[in-house]
Parts: structure tokens; C-alpha cells; sequence
């Protein structure tokens, strides 16, 4: 299956948009005052060198030409790694929001 194949399929059946890189990808879909950050996905040797930030200021372009200025995201406290995804969230600037069962939301002002 292609990649644009799978993004079509995505905004058609959830409105969420899809920005794939050869080394990762994002999700996220537009709700009336936020955007919600579904998956980051990075490939583990590519970690740490940015391209989850240079993802994600790809989506804030975004927000800002809507005039939205909050993001949200998520961590499933029983998906793999876990604490990371929540230090590495804390570390470019968002906050925790507020618990869902074992989903912790977590909001950043952009």
C-alpha cells in the first residue's frame, strides 16, 4: 500500500492528516479550538536528532494559518515506553492536561 493511498484513507474516514517523512511520521486532526497530535513516529536510529520537532513545527504552521494556538497530545500509560514519550513531551513544552483511565493528555500553547 502506498503512503498517499493510506493518507487518503485517513482523511476520509477520520479527518486526520498524515505528514510522512523517509524517516517518520505524524498525525493529527483539527477540532474547533486545538489541534490533537494523534502518533509521532520515528525511526529508533533516527531519534534524538530533531525530526520529531521539525515534524511538528510543520503541523503549527499549520494551526497558525487556522488561527489555532493549542496542541494536544497523548501517551497511553500502558503502551512501550511510555515515561520517555511523556519527558520527551515535557521537554518541547507540554503540560499535562488532564487523565483518561491510562491515557494521560498533555497541551502545549503555540
Amino acid at each position: 500500500m502506498s503512503i498517499e493511498l493510506y493518507a487518503a484513507y485517513l482523511k476520509e474516514r477520520e479527518n486526520t492528516e498524515l505528514i510522512c517523512v523517509d524517516s517518520g511520521f505524524i498525525t493529527y486532526r483539527f477540532e474547533l479550538d486545538y489541534c490533537y497530535i494523534i502518533d509521532i513516529y520515528i525511526l529508533p536510529e533516527m531519534r534524538k536528532n530533531g525530526l520529531g520537532v521539525e515534524l511538528e513545527n510543520r503541523v503549527i504552521e499549520q494551526a497558525r494559518e487556522r488561527k489555532v494556538f493549542k496542541l494536544l497530545g497523548s501517551v497511553d500509560r500502558t503502551a512501550n515506553n511510555w515515561e520517555t514519550s511523556i519527558k520527551i513531551l515535557e521537554k518541547i513544552g507540554y503540560k499535562p492536561y488532564k487523565q483518561d483511565k491510562s491515557v494521560l493528555f498533555l497541551i502545549k500553547e503555540i
